[in-house]
């Protein structure tokens, strides 16, 4: 009995969803949707490092050439090869490209599912993009920013990716919340933090890495030591606190004060106790 390769490329994609799908519910099953979710977008994240770097090696490249040509390669490999149910229309123009995605199957999945949420595919998305351009363009600063997410209300998911300007980038680099400000300060020791610098610090690094941002031997030795000294915080809640932080929509007339957030601090320190 042989099958056709055509119904190889339709039935394998299928197969990888539910593969994937049942890894969710399972792991929901045995920590909650919380922990599941957590997880789910670390390994979307470091999952998606290896389909653009398996997508350039297919196609004999080292890099992408340019912005247009890294949403070529996304998209081939949303239609040739995970071809399971996503569609997106993507509209390039110079240093900036729209994605609008109108059908998902990872959250179509999650909703049949019937769980508590159904937005972990949302969540996991959103660290996705951003690892799939350092992929493919490792030297060019590019930023994610997810409009709208279908699973969240929205009739369709709207991502816009743009190159940086100089100037944004020369800023990011010398900033705590980017990856290289994180490993100056790595580099240049913790024994001089705060209890509380230190808490921010590690949840900043567990943010980094749910992304995708690799450490190397010597930083992961200085995270190690750092988590030995940081003792009665939440770091994970922390951490979440931070995503959700950037990626919610604002309201108008709310704010949160520094003091605020210190009283936050210290409530997470208290569960310890």
């Amino acid at each position: 009995m042989k099958i056709s390769f055509e119904k190889k490329t339709r039935v394998l994609p299928l197969l990888a969803m539910a593969w994937d799908g049942q890894w969710f519910l399972k792991t929901c099953e045995a920590y909650g949707w919380e922990e599941a979710t957590r997880l789910n977008a670390q390994v979307r994240a470091a999952f998606a490092r290896i389909e653009m770097k398996t997508m350039l090696r297919a196609l004999g490249k080292r890099v992408a050439d340019d912005l247009a040509d890294a949403v070529q390669i996304i998209n081939t490999y949303f239609q040739d090869i995970l071809a399971a149910g996503f569609d997106a229309e993507f509209t390039v123009e110079k240093k900036r490209v729209e994605i609008a995605v109108t059908r998902c199957a990872a959250l179509s999945g999650a909703k049949r599912a019937r769980l508590e949420r159904h937005d972990q595919a949302c969540i996991a998305c959103q660290g996705l993009w951003p690892v799939y351009f350092e992929v493919l363009l490792p030297d060019t600063a590019v930023e994610v920013e997810i409009k709208e997410q279908m699973g969240y209300g929205a009739p369709q998911c709207h991502i816009v990716i743009s190159e940086e300007t100089m100037m944004t980038t020369e800023r990011s680099k010398h900033s705590v919340l980017s990856s290289e400000g994180i490993r100056e300060l790595l580099e240049g020791g913790v024994d001089n933090l705060s209890e509380d610098e230190r808490a921010l610090l590690l949840a900043l690094i567990t943010v980094e890495t749910e992304a995708g941002t690799d450490l190397d031997e010597e930083e992961r030795a200085a995270v190690e030591q750092l988590k030995a000294q940081v003792e009665g915080y939440d770091t994970e809640e922390l951490a979440q606190a931070m995503k959700h932080l950037v990626t919610a929509k604002s309201r108008e007339g709310r704010k949160l004060e520094w003091p605020g957030l210190k009283q936050r601090l210290r409530k997470l320190r208290s569960f310890k106790k």
